[in-house]
């Protein structure tokens, strides 16, 4: 008499058939930049497309992701604009989900910022943040940049609707007081320029640059970083330079 473990039998086939857990990649050789006979300086890590990628899973759901070999798809970048990283927390800008998705690979942690009010985004484009890791956010459809810590607990907004034409990117200093902010202006605009406000007061302090293509103007600026040192780093996109 022949006795059939179907139950048995199909849990061993799935086992065997998903030893290697779906979100694990198989060993490959380190990708370099630059390429060998060149010495490198960096080396590529991971990709980061959803919150699966850092959370910890529990015990149930990584049964069941190695019983169906599928693996849980968690929550996905949809439009991503930029990205700002401090203390190994990435935060990444989401046009489409209109918020900050923010990858805490320490802490093994996903969340969002900017969902609920006060501190709602509309369309967050360029980030920063400062030593103690509070972001920055320039809101184009809000023409304002939003101050958030690194839990995602809103501080504050600065600038404002009357301020810029067309917001695109922020930068701050390392000890969080003073705000650059990129207007992009347009055809029709003269605000071709970087907008300075002072973080605690919220004061608009001065302007930098004015629209041409002479030494310190500026056409279409689109991003700005600053240095170690305080230098300022302007992207003049229609003047296809950056501008110190």
């Amino acid at each position: 008499m022949r006795i059939f473990y179907f139950p048995a039998i199909l849990l061993l086939v799935l086992l065997q058939s998903c030893a290697t857990a779906p979100d694990q990649q198989a060993d490959l050789e380190p990708l370099y930049f630059p390429a060998p006979p060149d010495e490198p300086r960096f080396v590529f890590e991971r990709i980061l497309q959803s919150s699966a990628q850092v959370e910890e899973k529990d015990s149930s759901l990584a049964l069941r992701e190695i019983l169906t070999g599928v693996a849980s798809g968690g929550e996905t970048l949809s439009k991503p604009f930029d990205v700002a990283v401090c203390q190994g927390i990435i935060f990444v800008s989401d046009t489409v989900r209109r918020g900050v998705l923010v990858f805490d690979i320490p802490g093994k942690r996903f969340f969002k910022i900017g969902e609920d009010k006060p501190g709602a985004l509309r369309k967050p484009l360029g980030m920063d943040t400062d030593d103690d890791c509070n972001l920055y956010v320039a809101d184009a459809t809000l023409r304002s940049i939003l101050v958030f810590d690194q839990t995602g607990q809103y501080i504050k907004s600065l600038g404002g609707q009357k301020w810029f034409d067309r917001l695109t990117h922020v930068a701050v200093d390392g000890e969080g007081k003073r705000i650059y902010a990129v207007d992009t202006g347009g055809v029709g605009s003269d605000n071709h320029h970087v907008r300075v406000f002072d973080v605690e007061t919220g004061k608009h302090l001065r302007d930098i640059g004015k629209r041409g293509d002479k030494d310190g103007e500026l056409n279409l600026p689109r991003d700005i970083a600053i240095d170690d040192a305080g230098k300022i780093y302007v992207i003049d996109g229609g003047n296809f330079r950056v501008q110190i």
